[in-house]
């Protein structure tokens, strides 16, 4: 795995991990692949995070290796429930693919099409070497794509495949263009991974024709098996902290982890946390039984308890954590402190409330500074639904109001 999805290697392992024996390991993916520009984003940091614990998914894996070999080009959707995996997935892909990708965050700018275009343009203009320019301020739009998606097909030798994940997290006015500016047809030679919530959960996109979709249900036993490889894996890996729970609260290892599988109702999000919350006794007189029952059952459970567990709840915890809330994205933890003049928290508080909330955090380097931002949208949606979040995001929101203004005033009467 590390050797085929290192970056800049060319994708030796592939033929066995990846596209079977039809495609041949250098036939697709890593088509003159120079290194990107610097304003390119390529994401190392989540794919890196995301890679590392991923597991099975060959049924999907294989769907997108026959697709890749049946079509000439073309756009493979994968939907599924929040949790579920979709990320990973992309990241595994893009991983072994050394795939051009683009990863789309909520609440961020990498939500908008001007930022995926732009980032999109940038990967694929320094890979290929194209002679075009990279896109402009009049260049995001369809047409943009079009030729640039043509200007790879015509330069490449060999198919290219895009990763495009959380189609669902876009920020684009409502109107007759496709999501992200999409082009209907990809040209021979060009495939692009798709991923997205299904339509069922409200999130009915504006599709190019044509686009090949698979749904990821929570309940098909493909998912499970995978879910269950995912628990089986960490207990091995944990297996002295692993056997100190079950010991104590009286159960097996096959046990436990069959119940884990049962109650995350197949949500892969649901088994990062508990598993990880039974290696580090977190949970209190549990038995397989009476853990909680999927993501959003997990969600209050963890809320409950650190509501009732933490003496700096009100003060520090809460805020910290609707501070993230209200940015909405990436921000160091010099954002979320308080003015030094003013306020309960300090640097050394924020760093301590981040810790306590970090298996809920991402991490990553922008601009040589370390930022925080929440992990999954799903947590981020069940925060905004607890009310003392929303009397608190109230609160904050009119603080930053007040001190913007605070500081306008200060600058209008310092000047001469």
């Amino acid at each position: 795995m590390d050797e085929a999805g290192a970056p800049g290697r060319r994708v030796v392992n592939v033929a066995q991990d990846v596209t079977g024996a039809v495609i041949q390991a250098d036939s697709i993916g890593t088509v003159n692949a120079g290194a990107a520009p610097p304003r390119a984003r390529t994401f190392d940091d989540l794919v890196a995070d995301r890679v590392a614990e991923f597991v099975g998914r060959r049924f999907l894996l294989d769907e997108l290796r026959d697709f890749l070999r049946d079509h000439r080009g073309g756009y493979f959707l994968v939907r599924g429930e929040p949790g579920i995996g979709k990320t990973s997935l992309s990241a595994w892909v893009a991983n072994q693919y050394d795939a051009p990708r683009h990863f789309v965050q909520a609440g961020t700018h990498y939500s908008t099409p001007r930022h995926f275009i732009d980032n999109i343009g940038t990967q694929l203009i320094g890979r290929h070497r194209l002679a075009l320019p990279p896109p402009g301020p009049g260049d995001h739009h369809g047409g943009y794509l079009e030729d640039l998606f043509h200007a790879v097909a015509r330069t490449a030798d060999k198919p290219v495949l895009l990763v495009v994940d959380a189609l669902d997290e876009v920020d684009q006015p409502a109107g007759r263009a496709t999501t992200l500016y999409l082009p209907d047809r990809l040209p021979d030679g060009v495939f692009a991974l798709l991923t997205s919530r299904p339509r069922e959960t409200g999130h009915d996109l504006a599709l190019p024709s044509g686009v090949h979709q698979r749904l990821l249900a929570h309940d098909d036993p493909l998912n499970a098996a995978d879910l269950a490889e995912y628990v089986t894996r960490y207990f091995a890996a944990h297996s002295t902290a692993i056997d100190l729970a079950v010991s104590r609260h009286r159960t097996t290892r096959a046990e436990l982890a069959t119940a884990v599988v049962e109650k995350s109702c197949g949500n892969f999000m649901y088994a990062h946390h508990v598993v990880r919350d039974i290696a580090a006794g977190r949970l209190q007189d549990w038995t397989p039984a009476t853990l909680p029952t999927g993501l959003a059952g997990y969600y209050r459970a963890h809320w409950a308890r650190m509501r009732r567990t933490s003496p700096e709840w009100t003060d520090v915890l809460l805020p910290v954590l609707v501070r993230l809330v209200v940015h909405d994205h990436p921000v160091t933890a010099g954002n979320l402190c308080d003015p030094p003049t003013s306020g309960t928290l300090t640097p050394t508080r924020v760093w301590a409330a981040l810790d306590k909330w970090r298996e809920f955090l991402h991490e990553a380097r922008e601009h040589g500074k370390r930022t925080y931002q929440l992990y999954h949208r799903s947590f981020r949606e069940f925060l905004l639904e607890q009310p003392e979040v929303e009397v608190a995001r109230e609160e904050q929101r009119e603080r930053v109001v007040l001190s913007a203004l605070d500081g306008a005033l200060d600058r209008a009467r310092r000047r001469p």
